[in-house]
């Protein structure tokens, strides 16, 4: 018998060697913006995504000659 797996963890990926990965928890609503167990994971991960994306864009993360690691300096924080 196959139980089905709610289980929603939210991410990131930049590319197959890099993948940011979020919280999650178990949905019960069709929409994550609806569930009560999830839309505050699904929030943040879209608002950290979208900070790490601008910091792509600003230089301020910068993806290695192999684009397989990132580089960012000692002291950079995501403002969001």
């Amino acid at each position: 018998m196959n139980t089905p797996n709610n289980l929603r963890l939210y991410s990131l990926r930049i590319n197959e060697s890099i993948v940011f990965i979020f919280g999650g928890n178990i949905k019960t609503e069709n929409h994550a913006q609806n569930c009560p167990n999830v839309k505050e994971h699904f929030r943040l991960a879209n608002q950290i995504s979208t900070a790490i994306y601008e910091a792509i864009g600003s230089d301020d993360i910068v993806l290695n000659d192999t684009q397989t690691d990132i580089e960012y300096e000692e002291d950079f924080c995501l403002i969001f």
